[in-house]
């Protein structure tokens, strides 16, 4: 069982090349929150895997690194 990435958290905000939208928390997307108790083991994986890769990305993309900021990053591993 693969447990869910959510800090409690929870405020969507838009990446700034797309319309798509993230949780400021955990860093998934708005579709990842709601299909994650359907999701399968491995597809719960490739989501924790593809935030390993790019939630400082995401964080950075918004502005929230590199300014005084109050999220607290959390490494999943």
């Amino acid at each position: 069982m693969v447990k869910s990435p959510c800090v409690k958290i929870c405020k969507l905000v838009k990446k700034k090349d797309s319309e798509e939208k993230f949780c400021l928390g955990c860093g998934r997307t708005k579709d990842e929150i709601k299909g994650w108790k359907n999701y399968t083991d491995e597809e719960k994986e490739a989501v924790l895997e593809r935030l390993r890769v790019e939630w400082i990305r995401l964080l950075i993309d918004i502005g929230e690194i590199g300014q005084q900021s109050s999220i607290c990053l959390f490494v999943y591993v």
